[in-house]
């Protein structure tokens, strides 16, 4: 099972991708998703245990992410329901808040355990609105050093007014530079972007052997 590292580094890794889980949603799914979301928000926020639920909610999504058997096994209806509560209750009961363990019986009570994913997305979304923040989604061909994400911080927060929290997905076809994403907002300084403009001037400009020679 990944340690606490371990858990912290996928969830920042993978989180920003949360907006392709929506895109294999189908309405009612998204729905029932936003339906949970903010079920388990509102008693966070009226119980003020933002905190430990989204600390519990992460470590377990993060879990989810990394093992297979993990998804098979929650996922899986020839297992009663009561034997798979109990397990992950046993499994996490020292490490998560008991609301969060109770949140994912009743995910597995309805059969809608395929919708964690989703379900965090959004979560995440409501508690760092709750707190004033803004998680970045930020692509760029290899990791960013943690120099270099502290200077982008600095600068998105100061360009969105807002507390920022970055999450670095690495994807090597933007070739260099870095691609951010947030809410409506795309700012893209990568080196493709670059080189695509870069193209298009070329195919543009006149050619000189066009001209008539004069005489």
């Amino acid at each position: 099972m990944p340690n606490n590292t371990d858990c912290q580094t996928s969830v920042k890794t993978e989180h920003g991708l949360g907006d392709d889980v929506f895109l294999t949603m189908g309405h009612k799914k998204y729905k029932a998703s936003m339906a949970y979301a903010k079920a388990l928000f509102n008693f966070a926020v009226d119980f003020k245990l933002l905190g430990p639920i989204g600390k519990g909610f992460e470590e377990f999504i993060c879990i989810w992410r990394q093992s297979s058997l993990m998804r098979r096994f929650i996922q899986c209806h020839a297992i009663d329901r009561n034997t798979r509560k109990e397990r992950i209750n046993s499994l996490f009961k020292d490490r998560m808040h008991k609301g969060i363990l109770c949140f994912l019986g009743k995910l597995i009570d309805n059969s809608h355990t395929e919708l964690i994913p989703g379900i965090y997305s959004m979560f995440s979304d409501m508690a760092d609105e709750a707190r004033n923040k803004r998680r970045v989604r930020v692509v760029s061909a290899f990791p960013l050093n943690s120099s270099q994400k502290s200077r982008l911080q600095k600068t998105l927060e100061d360009y969105l007014k807002l507390a920022v929290t970055i999450s670095n997905e690495i994807d090597p076809r933007i070739l260099g530079g870095f691609v951010c994403y947030t809410d409506s907002i795309k700012i893209d300084m990568s080196l493709k972007r670059d080189l695509e403009k870069l193209k298009d001037r070329v195919l543009t400009m006149p050619c000189g052997g066009d001209k008539k020679d004069e005489g």
